[in-house]
């Protein structure tokens, strides 16, 4: 609630406890009318003896006091309660004298403002304006470019062919897997025959051995010795040679053809 409308409040309330004043004590001006009035009628009748024996005038009598003393307790109250308003009155015009001399001392500082501050204030408004006009054309600027680019560009045409990319490379991939296996498979097959051989070989030196009378176990270290290592070259160089031959294709067409014959190869080797 800003101090103004404050004040504003304050003074319409003094208004109507003014209003309020004036009718209690409208109210209690009657009041002390009315008693009066009954005193002098109870004055009167008192001093007239030759009605002292009527029943009915003495009955009226002692209603007209009891009335005189209900209208006296009307006024205590009503005197009590003018003083407790008259006391709200005075502490609210308190109140609000406080409140305008605050508002006037308020007003005075306002005055006393320096000029400098206001046109620095000024100034430093009107530069944050006109920053924000040029953040506002720059991102227009951009607003407009990239609508061009969506109106102009095919996105989905675009999308088409990373779709038709990602499933070229997944099936080369596929490709790729299967010949390592087959290169590996191939090596494993080609170790199996010469140990097969070797074995075979083993065979016959023994017999040969027993005939001839050689020492077999020294024959059998020689033969391991020259063995294995001829085993290794076998396999690296197969190995070597199928990752070469994979990776000097230059289409997926080729390493589809490469893939066939060595279906082929396997199928007479299985015959």
């Amino acid at each position: 609630m800003s101090f103004e409308s404050e004040v504003e409040q304050k003074d319409k309330l003094i208004s109507i406890l003014e209003a309020e004043n004036t009718t209690l004590k409208l109210s209690l001006e009657e009041k002390e009318e009315k008693i009066n009035e009954l005193e002098k009628w109870m004055s009167i009748l008192k001093e007239n003896q030759a009605c002292s024996d009527n029943e009915n005038i003495i009955s009226s009598v002692n209603k007209s006091m009891a009335t005189i003393e209900k209208l006296r307790l009307e006024k205590f109250y009503l005197k009590k309660m003018l003083t407790t308003e008259k006391k709200r009155y005075n502490d609210l015009k308190s109140a609000f004298i406080e409140l305008r001399q605050a508002a006037k001392d308020k007003e005075i500082e306002y005055k006393d403002l320096s000029k400098q501050q206001l046109v620095e204030d000024k100034l430093s408004l009107q530069n944050t304006i006109m920053n924000l006009s040029t953040e506002i054309e720059s991102l227009s600027v951009k607003n407009e470019e990239f609508l061009s680019i969506l109106t102009t560009k095919d996105f989905y045409k675009e999308y088409q062919e990373s779709q038709e990319e990602l499933k070229n490379l997944r099936e080369a991939h596929t490709i790729l897997i299967n010949l390592i296996k087959d290169q590996e498979i191939t090596v494993q097959n080609m170790i199996n025959i010469k140990e097969l051989n070797f074995e075979e070989s083993n065979d016959l030196l023994k017999d040969t051995s027993t005939i001839l009378g050689y020492d077999v176990s020294h024959m059998n270290r020689t033969l391991t010795s020259q063995r294995s290592p001829l085993s290794e070259i076998d396999m690296n160089k197969g190995r070597e040679s199928s990752i070469s031959s994979l990776f000097s294709c230059n289409a997926i067409g080729t390493l589809l053809h490469g893939q066939k014959m060595r279906e082929v190869e396997m199928n007479m080797k299985n015959e």
